[in-house]
């Protein structure tokens, strides 16, 4: 994009001398030429570059800021999973431990049975009924052998269920401990997963940076060309005007014939009824519009005091209306560059030509060609850039172009 910060300025004037320039050979002027166009192209393959990045390493950080949001989610929930089976097996080691003691209770409890009924016989209880003194007596015997039995057949019970239960804590113990050891890995493995992605991501964002230093460094330099450019106009005014007023005729003697004055407000009246009608300077699509642009990413303002217009190289670039050459040689920032002075105040600027066929000083005529639409650039479209002025103030182009 080409910046054009330019003042009001003087209005429209003749034809004045050629501006100067170093006194050099030839061939060498056109080798430096050269050099400088090829140092302007890359510039602006680096500016066009870096604008083409921009939203796909925007959208790129983007993606990893939530990459990293979900990994942190996972994270947590992988934390609230390690808590529960960290208390899950605390809970369960005291379970076991309890279970442990119970059954031991409960196994002494069998052994010492075990043993009095062993050192009994196996005919103890017979021998107990026969030894009653009566049958009451007998019934009574008999009701506390079948309370001892089933005393022992509780124990043995609870005993086995005990062992059994022991054994399932355990299991799940191991199942649980083995849970949060998966989970720590888990837990490791994402964090360092957003490690590598923070890395990746304060990588972009040098990029970026890096990026958005050199966008503001072209778009420093198109600026400062675009005030160079600014002065060159206020000096082809300048000169305009002392030529105009050293051509002016002197003073009509006493009782002369006045005569007719230049023309001034007329002509600049017949100009503004052009606007809508003048041809395009160049058959293409605009690219960049007239007025204040600000960058997507990097949120600089520029204002662009004309528009460029997309063309195929090699198409002619012709004069919007008749007019005078004021300039037409190489300007850094703008390549080759023609400015045609229309009268009353109104002047055009063609720039990026890859090759002029005008020269200053040259009368042109609406439609004639003057230059030749340039190389492409690294996006493989080549631009002219168009401005037109009154008296200084740029104006919006398009407004005067014939609609399309």
């Amino acid at each position: 994009m080409l910046l054009a910060v330019l003042g009001p300025g003087a209005g429209g004037a003749a034809p004045g001398p050629e501006p100067d320039r170093p006194a050099a050979p030839l061939q060498e002027k056109r080798e430096r030429l050269q050099e400088l166009k090829r140092e302007l192209a890359r510039e602006r393959a680096k500016a066009e570059a870096a604008a083409e990045k921009g939203r796909s390493i925007a959208q790129e950080i983007q993606g990893i800021d939530r990459q990293i949001a979900d990994r942190t989610r996972e994270i947590r929930a992988l934390e609230a999973k390690l808590r529960k089976h960290t208390a899950d097996i605390a809970r369960l080691g005291r379970e076991i431990k309890s279970a442990e003691a119970t059954l031991g209770r409960t196994r002494g409890l069998l052994k010492r049975r075990l043993r009095a009924l062993y050192k009994q016989g196996g005919l103890a209880p017979v021998r107990l009924l026969l030894t009653a003194e009566d049958g009451a007596a007998a019934g009574r015997r008999a009701k506390y052998l079948t309370a001892i039995a089933h005393e022992d057949r509780r124990l043995v019970h609870s005993y086995s269920r005990l062992v059994a239960e022991l054994g399932q804590k355990r299991t799940t113990l191991e199942q649980a401990q083995a849970a949060l050891a998966e989970n720590q890995e888990t837990l490791k493995a994402k964090r360092q997963q957003i490690v590598a992605e923070k890395e990746q991501r304060k990588s972009l964002l040098a990029r970026v940076q890096a990026e958005r230093r050199t966008h503001l460094a072209t778009a420093r330099d198109l600026e400062r060309a675009a005030r160079e450019l600014q002065a060159l106009v206020a000096r082809l005014q300048r000169e305009e005007a002392a030529t105009r007023r050293a051509a002016r005729p002197a003073p009509p003697a006493a009782g002369a014939r006045a005569t007719p004055a230049a023309p001034g407000n007329g002509e600049e009246a017949l100009f503004a009824r052009l606007r809508g009608r003048l041809p395009w300077p160049t058959v293409g699509s605009v690219a960049v519009p007239f007025g204040r642009h600000e960058h997507p990413r990097y949120g600089t303002v520029t204002f662009t005091k004309g528009i460029g217009i997309n063309a195929r190289e090699g198409r002619d670039i012709v004069a919007v209306h008749e007019g005078t050459v004021l300039y037409a040689d190489w300007f850094k920032g703008f390549g080759r560059l023609v400015i045609i002075d229309h009268g009353a105040g109104y002047y055009t600027l063609y720039a990026n030509a890859a090759e002029l066929l005008v020269a200053v000083g040259d009368r042109v005529a609406q439609g004639q060609p003057i230059g030749r639409v340039g190389a492409a650039g690294s996006d493989g479209s080549s631009q002219v850039y168009f401005e037109l002025r009154h008296k200084g103030k740029p104006q919006d182009p398009v407004a005067w172009l014939v609609p399309r």
